[in-house]
């Protein structure tokens, strides 16, 4: 039984190492990629409903994180809740994909394919376009279809993600 424990805590530990380096196999690559994308995801969550919230009102009483927490809101026009969420998603991207770049590049990912000073700025291209994508889905399904925000939000981010990862494997960084 103790050889057993033994085994385990040094598989553990190989892993975290494996986890914790740069250069490691691809299927632990995606695994860092998700935590990363976690993070940065927080990032863009926290600032984009403090912002929805408080600052730019872009969240209706019938949103299902208003009901689920409770917030008070205050009712606005569609069209107005559409323009605020697109300001909110603007400010939001700012932050969580500075907070993506970061983790991509000194854990993720290989730098090096391209000189800092070009990766950086195809970083946010590619960023920028799947961020445009998702934020047009996003504000169209709010101005036509009266869907939640936290529904257009979340849409908006599966379609980033799809687009970033693939994007930022290939274009930017060495595989």
């Amino acid at each position: 039984m103790d050889k057993i424990k033994v085994l385990d805590v040094l598989v553990m530990k190989n892993v975290l190492q494996r986890f914790l380096k740069q250069e490691t196999h691809s299927i632990i690559q995606f695994a860092k990629y998700g935590v990363c994308g976690l993070l940065a995801t927080g990032v863009d969550i926290l600032i984009f409903y403090i912002l929805a919230w408080r600052v730019l009102p872009a969240l209706s009483p019938d949103d299902p994180l208003v009901r689920l927490l409770g917030l008070q809101v205050v009712e606005i026009r569609e069209q107005i809740r559409a323009t605020n969420y697109i300001c909110g998603k603007i400010v939001a991207f700012i932050f969580s994909n500075l907070t993506a770049y970061l983790t991509n590049a000194f854990w993720v990912f290989e730098s090096g394919r391209r000189k800092r000073y070009k990766e950086v700025p195809l970083f946010y291209i590619v960023s920028i376009v799947s961020f445009f994508m998702g934020t047009l889905l996003g504000w169209m399904m709010i101005r036509m279809f009266s869907i939640s925000t936290t529904v257009a939000y979340i849409v908006a981010g599966i379609i980033a993600v799809m687009i970033n990862y693939i994007a930022r494997k290939r274009l930017i960084f060495k595989g």
